[in-house]
């Protein structure tokens, strides 16, 4: 009998992707890909960059060797500046 796989959430996904990123500043897309699994990782990033996930990610573009330094390419690389903040509650309500 085949068993139900659970369907893998955008926020699932953001979440592994975040942590992956506090592990391994600077990483590259590819990286990212092969160690969190989300099937589109530009795709990922993209909603963690919206304003209203709280997500705030630094992208620089490095310049790469290639070839023994004979040639280089740019590749993106990503950091995890801040997560979301969340809310105080109550805290300064009086009971």
């Amino acid at each position: 009998m085949p068993s139900q796989l659970q369907p893998d959430t955008r926020a699932a996904q953001i979440e592994r992707v975040a942590a992956y990123l506090e592990r391994n500043p600077g990483a590259t897309l590819r990286q990212i890909e092969a160690a969190c699994d989300t099937g589109s990782v530009t795709k990922v990033l993209s909603v963690m960059r919206r304003p209203s996930t709280g997500f705030v990610i630094k992208r620089e573009r490095r310049l790469m060797p290639c070839n023994n330094w004979r040639n280089g390419r740019r590749v993106a690389c990503y950091w995890l500046i801040a997560r979301p903040t969340a809310a105080q509650g109550d805290l300064f309500t009086n009971p």
